[in-house]
């Protein structure tokens, strides 16, 4: 779900005084992500959407929250997906903020 060799590595680029600014700004991002993503009205808007939010995942190494959007991703582009509920987005964004909290924990 988290890919902690990438959270230390950004951790470590931007320092420990800046990362915890990072975060908050990746969480507040995938955040409005999803809210785009549920507003998203035609298949252009749902990819740029999970694209947006998939990118952002995999830079700060939530990777169980890209993989989501890469399946999801792979089945609009195969004429599969319709309107994507945002629930299953949320329950992944909020699973592995619980699991990145409960690892930092464990890290200091």
């Amino acid at each position: 779900m988290i890919d902690w060799d990438r959270v230390r590595g950004l951790s470590a680029d931007v320092g420990e005084d800046c990362f915890g600014e990072v975060m908050a700004l990746f969480f507040d991002e995938a955040e409005r992500g999803i809210d785009a993503l549920e507003r998203a009205d035609t298949p252009a808007r749902r990819a740029e959407a999970l694209h947006f939010l998939k990118a952002t995942a995999l830079n700060l190494g939530f990777t169980g929250l890209a993989g989501l959007c890469a399946r999801r991703e792979a089945a609009l582009a195969a004429g599969r997906a319709g309107r994507l509920r945002a629930t299953p987005f949320r329950a992944r964004l909020a699973a592995s903020r619980a699991a990145f909290a409960a690892g930092r924990a464990g890290m200091a």
